[in-house]
């Protein structure tokens, strides 16, 4: 088929996460994410938690100072243990595991790389990421 042929949900490409990390084909995410979620056949996914543990998901030096953002919530989330994130406590604590595997300096990105991410994440507004780690009212 000619690509302008090709349906949404065969397209692929670079979409940026909520979660900070890209996604080469929203609209079929890994069997992992599949069998764990509701998502509809042809849907764009909305498991913006689940991206980490998407075989499409990839991070760049650019998703890093997000990503940080994103950890330093899910760590926040998990520290105050609300009722609200029970259900995705598990799920939580996966996503932590793998950042802070990600963010381990001179294993995947150079520590100076890492370093320069931090700060950048301390100037950003964290209020994008908040909509990720839902903990109630």
């Amino acid at each position: 088929l000619s690509p302008n042929v090709l349906k949404e949900s065969e397209k692929g490409g670079f979409h940026e996460t909520l979660s900070g990390c890209g996604c080469v084909n929203p609209y079929r995410p890994s069997e992992h994410v599949r069998s764990l979620t509701k998502l509809s056949e042809g849907a764009v996914c909305k498991y913006w938690n689940m991206c980490l543990l998407c075989d499409n998901a990839f991070i760049t030096e650019n998703s890093l100072p997000k990503l940080i953002l994103y950890r330093d919530r899910v760590a926040a989330a998990l520290d105050e243990d609300s009722p609200a994130i029970q259900t995705r406590k598990g799920l939580y604590q996966d996503v932590l595991k793998l950042i802070d595997g990600i963010l381990e300096s001179d294993v995947i990105f150079p520590s100076s790389v890492i370093d320069s991410a931090r700060y950048v994440a301390a100037t950003m507004d964290d209020l994008m990421v908040d909509q990720l780690v839902y903990q109630g009212v």
